[in-house]
């Protein structure tokens, strides 16, 4: 039996099922459609930041990577409308939480603006 995870058909049905169940739970509204999210999972690429979306999928429960594509709320306190939503790598909505764009944006200057990042990735190809 194949996994719903193993068809973009079954992921488009995961995720929007999913976000679904969180609008009803918050009394959200929810409008999103296979429709609209399936080409946005195609296109590839997070509409934030454009780092490629990573489909690989850790099973039930689990988040293979933060890479993985997520659905976020421009405006928290708004619903899960087409207007509203954008597709994300997971870590970066993660980051972003209940907040803004601009406040991951300045958290991301602070982290470069230092040089801690390039001391970040020095430390990680040392392990390499």
């Amino acid at each position: 039996m194949k996994s719903l995870h193993s068809t973009m058909a079954g992921r488009v049905k995961h995720a929007l099922y999913q976000a679904s169940v969180r609008a009803k739970k918050a009394g959200l509204p929810f409008d999103l459609t296979p429709e609209w999210l399936q080409p946005k999972l195609e296109h590839g690429f997070c509409e934030v930041t454009g780092i490629p979306l990573d489909f690989e999928y850790g099973g039930k429960g689990q988040r293979a990577n933060t890479f993985s594509p997520s659905l976020d709320r421009v405006d928290p306190i708004g619903g899960y409308t087409p207007e509203n939503t954008k597709v994300t790598v997971w870590i970066y909505n993660r980051a972003k939480g209940p907040s803004r764009d601009e406040d991951v944006l300045l958290m991301a200057r602070a982290l470069t603006k230092g040089g801690y990042a390039l001391k970040l990735w020095r430390k990680c190809r040392e392990r390499l």
